[in-house]
């Protein structure tokens, strides 16, 4: 059967942002930057405009809640710089 990686990918995601919060690379008033690449990303998102800002902690419920693709890569974006190089970091 077909299945979509979506939930897999937020988990892993979330799994990565505690860890991050663990070791203190980042915090929960941490803020992101929204790029034009995250603002773009298909529903579901939280439709952030590039430029906005979001904190670890909404970014958490963000994730959790309403699996926002626009959050996710704005977190992947914050955390290794490129969506790209953020999947290599969850592979």
């Amino acid at each position: 059967t077909l299945n979509y990686p979506a939930s897999l990918t937020k988990i892993m995601t979330l799994f990565i942002v505690f860890d991050y919060l663990e070791k203190n690379k980042i915090n929960l008033d941490t803020k992101m930057h929204v790029s034009k690449n995250a603002a773009n990303q298909p529903p579901s998102k939280l439709n952030l405009k590039p430029g906005n800002y979001i904190i670890v902690k909404d970014a958490i419920n963000a994730l959790i809640i309403k699996s926002a693709n626009d959050v996710a890569v704005a977190v992947a974006e914050k955390i290794s710089g490129s969506e790209k190089k953020f999947i290599k970091k969850i592979n």
